[in-house]
């Protein structure tokens, strides 16, 4: 019966919205009956700053990986970012609970609600400093973000803010197609 369930559910993902749905995890939990969905993360922003450039030529500075899940009526989106210092929290400082992610879409501004606090995590000896957290998305953000194309994003660090260029305009969109029913 999980098998069946979860192969329904691919087919109409890939039918229904006529693109491919990279699932890491589509199940019905065979105890709690508990549905499962995560898409498999997916290059969101790729950023160097004019400053930095002659530095990280053949890397950028800030790369962030993301992707959305889905437990039963919740949808979240999960954000990897990996900052190529040792030193990123002198920078940035955390990232805090609260805190807000802006997206500038293509059809206005949607703001989400950072829900996991994160200080980073420092790899001296490939100097790198990586960050993890989560917005759980509401009904409005889903209905703001279905169909919009997120072209910038503002992160509220605990030492500010900054604003990133997005190269995969529409991963938010069609995840979110993806995981809906």
């Amino acid at each position: 019966m999980k098998k069946t369930i979860t192969i329904l559910s691919m087919l109409i993902g890939l039918t229904t919205y006529g693109q491919e749905c990279n699932y890491r995890t589509n199940e019905v939990d065979e105890f709690t009956e508990s549905t499962k969905i995560f898409m498999k993360k997916e290059l969101f922003v790729s950023h160097t700053d004019s400053a930095l450039k002659k530095y990280y030529k053949r890397k950028d500075y800030i790369t962030m990986h993301s992707y959305l899940g889905r437990v039963n009526d919740t949808r979240v989106i999960y954000f990897t970012i990996l900052v190529r210092s040792k030193n990123a929290y002198d920078s940035y400082g955390s990232l805090r609970s609260d805190s807000d992610i802006m997206l500038k879409t293509d059809s206005g501004m949607v703001t989400l609600k950072i829900s996991k606090t994160d200080t980073g995590d420092t790899d001296y000896s490939m100097n790198t400093t990586t960050y993890s957290t989560y917005c759980i998305l509401t009904e409005e953000n889903i209905i703001d973000l279905s169909g919009s194309k997120v072209e910038k994003m503002r992160i509220y660090w605990s030492k500010g803010y900054d604003n990133y260029p997005v190269q995969n305009i529409d991963l938010i969109s069609n995840q979110l197609n993806c995981i809906k029913y």
